[in-house]
């Protein structure tokens, strides 16, 4: 299950994964259950920085908002951190938990399953393996 935060001018969210950029930012995807809407958030120093949000629908991101100087980040920026946050809310829609999320860059676009839980899901030219994390005794 996962584990609620409370960022500031938001009511109790999710927390659907965390990543990092390129540059070794730390990103975190937060969602509101029931809304279709997901924040994303930047840790500067250790404060959370409100730098973009996304609409979703079904488990299919509609349109990602970039806020202030983010919106002028390069389109391949844009681009990765729009596939990370795919990816994690199209697990969240398969009823994946808190998951290790890691991509690779493949030429196809199919899905499959993976093993011990895992599954595959295929956006574009990204493989995104997800991975549950298993709470309490296996």
């Amino acid at each position: 299950m996962a584990q609620p935060a409370t960022q500031p001018g938001t009511v109790k969210s999710e927390v659907l994964g965390e990543w990092l950029t390129d540059n070794g930012n730390q990103l975190t995807l937060l969602a509101r259950p029931g809304t279709g809407y997901a924040s994303v958030w930047l840790s500067n120093h250790g404060q959370p920085v409100k730098i973009g949000c996304a609409l979703y629908a079904g488990g299919v991101v509609r349109e990602v908002r970039w806020e202030g100087l983010w919106t002028e980040q390069t389109d391949a920026w844009k681009s990765q951190q729009r596939s990370h946050i795919t990816a994690l809310i199209a697990a969240r829609h398969a009823g994946q938990p808190l998951a290790v999320l890691s991509w690779e860059v493949v030429n196809t676009s199919l899905a499959e399953p993976g093993g011990n839980g895992a599954r595959a899901f295929w956006f574009g030219v990204c493989r995104y393996n997800v991975t549950p994390i298993r709470e309490g005794p296996l």
